[in-house]
């Protein structure tokens, strides 16, 4: 299967890994840094999420020992204001609980 990405970047295909097993931020990078070790990839990585969640993201990538790059999507205006109050929340959680 083509990705998306490598058509529109011009990204070789066989650099992108995906993983769609997790259910939150924290096991996505868990998973992540077992794809990385397994093969043997480097530990800078991009982080693609919401203008929103990149904050948050690029926290727990680090606190992992990634070193983590910001490529924001947009969020559509209609939902900025609660997914802004939601990570005022979440953020707090994830400093705690590292998750």
């Amino acid at each position: 299967m083509l990705n998306t990405y490598s058509v529109i970047y011009s990204i070789n295909a066989k650099r992108i890994f995906t993983d769609n097993t997790s259910k939150n931020t924290g096991q996505n990078l868990d998973n992540a840094i077992k794809i990385i070790k397994e093969n043997k990839l480097s530990d800078h990585v991009a982080i693609a999420t919401d203008g929103f969640h990149m904050f948050r993201a690029k926290f727990l990538a680090e606190n992992r020992g990634l070193s983590a790059y910001a490529c924001p999507a947009n969020t559509d205006n209609r939902l900025v204001l609660t997914f802004y109050i939601r990570e005022l929340f979440a953020l707090p959680k994830s400093i705690i609980l590292n998750r």
